[in-house]
């Protein structure tokens, strides 16, 4: 159920969007019926793709200003730019991404259930560990402008 509230999170969080403003406020409705408050959403924006993710997350930058980090309660959300001259949706362009994936700083990195997700997007169910904890989640690879905007989103187990 985790993994599947994850992907469904993480398909809706991204909105590849040509131009946006940075403050531009979207109210969402939480599925939380005890919380009954409309939760507001940001939009942010890397190398011109645009993005949402709601308010109450708290927000890092990268070291490269092509990344950013998004903190949800007991998870983590990791926006990424990549520059890729060649489609994710290649299988050999895929099994690359997930060899660097694997050879990162994500110890036991675990991909499942790969498919194609639209036109311009792959997916995958993944686990991992990060500073000893152990995180379950969803990697979404999507083709943009001069690259790729990786979306892992993960909770804690």
């Amino acid at each position: 159920m985790k993994k599947i509230l994850l992907l469904g999170m993480a398909v809706c969080t991204f909105t590849t969007l040509s131009a946006c403003s940075n403050d531009t406020k979207i109210p969402t409705t939480s599925e939380n019926k005890q919380a009954a408050k409309a939760e507001y959403t940001i939009n942010y924006s890397i190398n011109g793709s645009t993005f949402n993710v709601p308010e109450s997350w708290t927000e890092k930058d990268g070291k490269d200003g092509n990344t950013k980090y998004f903190y949800p309660k007991d998870g983590l959300l990791t926006v990424v730019f990549g520059k890729l001259d060649q489609s994710i949706l290649d299988e050999n362009v895929r099994t690359e991404y997930l060899s660097t994936m694997k050879s990162g700083s994500l110890k036991n990195f675990t991909e499942k259930d790969g498919q194609e997700i639209g036109d311009d997007a792959y997916g995958w169910n993944v686990s991992y560990e990060l500073n000893e904890t152990s995180y379950d989640g969803a990697l979404i690879v999507v083709n943009v402008k001069d690259g790729i905007l990786q979306f892992l989103m993960s909770t804690t187990d």
